[in-house]
């Protein structure tokens, strides 16, 4: 006799809802014990996140740097001027970044041509020492090139 036969001859035999009986049994009194025992904790809500004074506000007016090579060569020398003169810290996004400047509690986004932005529950959900780490690279990476002379040279 193949497996599936005895399976079919115990259930047209009603064998097997004896045996689906006695496991029901044997479950409620398991957890008639446990309930006796230990009654059940529940964890500790999580508490929602602090609200934040953080928001994101209007874009930066951004020069228009046309098309072609010569555009995206003009557009990296103003990006890398903006952020030596202002606090502006960069989110990794797909292929490139997103760039925003911190001004009082709020973040402008900077819409360069080559340009992401990041997703508003990111920057949302950001906490104060976040923040504060992002603009402490920013500053010293600022300050790293005030002090070397790194330019943005044309290849080819």
């Amino acid at each position: 006799m193949t497996r599936y036969e005895q399976v079919r001859a115990a259930l047209l035999s009603g064998e097997l809802d004896d045996h689906l009986d006695l496991l029901l049994e044997d479950i409620r009194a398991r957890q008639e014990t446990l309930a006796a025992h230990d009654p059940p904790t529940l964890p500790e809500p999580t508490k929602p996140p602090t609200p934040r004074s953080l928001r994101l506000g209007g874009a930066i007016d951004v020069p228009d740097f046309g098309a072609g090579i010569d555009a995206i060569r003009a557009e990296q020398r103003w990006l890398t001027q903006y952020k030596a003169d202002h606090d502006v810290i960069s989110f990794r996004v797909a292929d490139g970044h997103a760039h925003y400047e911190l001004r009082g509690d709020t973040l402008h986004h900077i819409p360069t041509p080559s340009s992401y932005q990041a997703h508003p529950a990111l920057i949302k959900r950001l906490t104060p020492e976040e923040l504060t780490e992002l603009l402490n690279e920013a500053r010293s990476t600022r300050e790293l090139l005030k002090t070397r002379a790194i330019t943005i040279t044309d290849v080819g």
